[in-house]
């Protein structure tokens, strides 16, 4: 991270400084676990390229790192205004840590309002996915949870809940809602993916009893 900066300091061209500037900021955050250093790296390359979204969600995760989560708020805010309305993987990661802020000031509400949106932004935003999942089967919002799991379902390699636990968690669903041939429908498609699950198959047996 170090040599970056000085990569940083020593550049004359503007790309040249970003991408030091970048690569710094993420060194500091990811692998040296220091946000409060990441963040003045990372701010520095936002003034560069106030529109880069990857950029913009590295500067949000030092912000909440530090445990500023205002600020994070604010500056995310202002990063999907400029986005003006555009869906994309970026966005998506954005909503997820406004998100994140939500669900650590305790608005499970706002949390679920965002992962959707963030889910929205990216269908294949498995993490947002997956925590929609719990928050709205917490806030009792079944129909929510089901459209999160049924995109976990679709996904290739989805974590943390894989396509065959996404399938049992359907078929708890539909049985809570007393729809049994539903969730024996679903409870199978989730051994066939997985045969070793052992939710499934004590689901299965459940449902037979």
């Amino acid at each position: 991270a170090e040599l970056s900066l000085t990569e940083a300091e020593l550049a004359t061209d503007q790309a040249d400084r970003f991408a030091a500037l970048r690569r710094a900021g993420s060194l500091f955050l990811e692998s040296a676990g220091d946000p409060a250093a990441a963040e003045a790296r990372l701010h520095a390359a936002s003034e560069l390229r106030p529109r880069d979204g990857d950029v913009a969600v590295l500067l949000a995760d030092a912000y909440i790192g530090s445990g500023k989560l205002q600020e994070a708020a604010n500056f995310l805010d202002g990063a999907l205004t400029a986005q003006k309305g555009r869906r994309s993987r970026e966005v998506s990661m954005m909503q997820q840590r406004m998100a994140a802020i939500a669900g650590a000031v305790g608005d499970r509400g706002n949390e679920a309002g965002w992962l959707n949106a963030a889910l929205d932004s990216d269908a294949q935003n498995s993490e947002a996915a997956a925590r929609l999942a719990d928050v709205a089967t917490e806030l009792g919002q079944l129909d929510v949870a089901i459209k999160a799991l049924k995109a976990i379902a679709m996904m290739k390699a989805p974590k943390p809940i894989t396509r065959a636990m996404a399938y049992v968690r359907q078929a708890m669903i539909a049985q809570h809602q007393g729809d049994v041939r539903k969730a024996v429908l679903l409870a199978r498609k989730a051994q066939a993916e997985d045969p070793s699950l052992e939710e499934a198959n004590a689901l299965l047996a459940e449902l037979a009893g």
